[in-house]
């Protein structure tokens, strides 16, 4: 059964609504807590507009999609639970840490988590032996000039 509304379709109406919400958050006091909500959906948002399929669909990704998500609230609220709480409060390696979350959370983290990932399924986006197949039947031999 066909979903109503695709994940491509989805994610342009989060981007629409996101976006002036996020605007109005930076302006008007008191929407901290909505703009540390919202902030995280942006990314998240554009990949799955770039991730998607034809069809709009973005198929096993969004569970790694949403695990980014979650990934990313849990940072954002952790240091938004830690704001101004720099002189007294803990310090972890060196620096207070909402800074720590910041830092290392997301910045140092996903360089090397994403190069794990890449090296790990890297085999996986090579052309198999079918492929290779179909393609030396639509285009000729690897001497001939692709037409």
């Amino acid at each position: 059964m066909a979903s109503i509304v695709s994940a491509r379709t989805l994610a342009f109406g989060v981007l629409a609504t996101c976006c002036p919400v996020l605007l109005l958050a930076c302006w008007l006091r008191g929407l901290e807590a909505l703009f540390v909500f919202l902030v995280p959906v942006v990314p998240v948002a554009l990949c799955v507009v770039g991730a998607a399929r034809l069809d709009g669909s973005i198929g096993r990704l969004g569970w790694g999609l949403a695990a980014l998500l979650l990934y990313l609230e849990a940072c954002f609220v952790g240091m938004w639970l830690g704001r101004g709480e720099v002189a007294g409060g803990p310090w972890v390696l060196g620096l207070p840490w909402p800074m720590t979350i910041q830092f290392y959370a997301l910045f140092l983290l996903p360089v090397p988590l994403m190069a794990s990932l890449y090296a790990a399924t890297f085999s996986r986006y090579g052309f198999n032996d079918a492929e290779l197949t179909d393609l030396r039947r639509r285009f000729g031999s690897a001497e001939e000039p692709l037409p």
